[in-house]
């Protein structure tokens, strides 16, 4: 299982890139409850279309938005969320539309090819795509775009408050989101019970960490 901000846990990851974007931007300090719901209209609306969408693909998203009349259509068959707390943001379904755009413009439709672009953080750093994401309202700390590629099956570590809260308190120092998701994933696969990144993430914001695992020789810049 994969984390969420809120300490839950979602499906292993899907084989529709509509349904990561949409899981992805819709996760970040909302409870998964609430993702579920609005993924679940989603795929009602699709239904209504004679379609299912567990295959939909970035450009079936980009379409289907444009065919029920754009961002606020979206909204409707989903939920309202704001990308952020401050007056007068876009809405999340503005930023899912606005990703999915970015994945279509780049070919990246499927989730096997979004697994080939960005199979290692080399790949990911050198694309733009991950600078146009990052870019979007809401999506700069760069948390969906590393559970995006979580849900589609690239290993990560996707570093929220919590982790970063953890992280800082083995290390005895204040962490940033970068710091903390490099630590993870460093202390992840040497460690005796052979955690992978995503597991261990998931162990920290679950709560079952019982300071076994210690990562305070691992701080940054060491």
């Amino acid at each position: 299982m994969v984390p969420t901000p809120t300490g839950g846990s979602t499906p292993e990851g899907y084989d529709s890139v509509a349904l990561g974007v949409l899981d992805s931007i819709y996760s970040t300090g909302h409870k998964y409850t609430g993702v579920t719901n609005a993924l679940d209209k989603y795929r009602a609306a699709r239904r209504s279309e004679d379609a299912e969408s567990g295959q939909d693909t970035a450009s079936v998203l980009v379409a289907a938005v444009d065919r029920w009349g754009g961002i606020a259509a979206l909204v409707e068959r989903t939920n309202k969320w704001p990308t952020s707390s401050k007056a007068g943001v876009p809405k999340q379904a503005a930023a899912a539309f606005g990703t999915a755009k970015i994945l279509t413009g780049h070919g990246l439709n499927t989730v096997a090819e979004v697994r080939a672009a960005f199979a290692t953080a080399e790949q990911q750093d050198a694309s733009p795509v991950k600078r146009l994401w990052l870019g979007l309202p809401g999506q700069g700390s760069g948390l969906t775009w590393t559970y995006f590629l979580m849900l589609c099956g690239v290993p990560g570590v996707k570093a929220d408050r919590m982790v970063v809260r953890y992280v800082s308190r083995a290390v005895r120092e204040a962490v940033d989101g970068k710091d903390a998701r490099r630590l993870v994933s460093s202390v992840a696969r040497p460690h005796s019970l052979e955690l992978t990144p995503d597991e261990l993430t998931s162990e920290i914001t679950k709560g079952r960490l019982d300071g076994s695992i210690s990562i305070s020789d691992r701080r940054p810049g060491c």
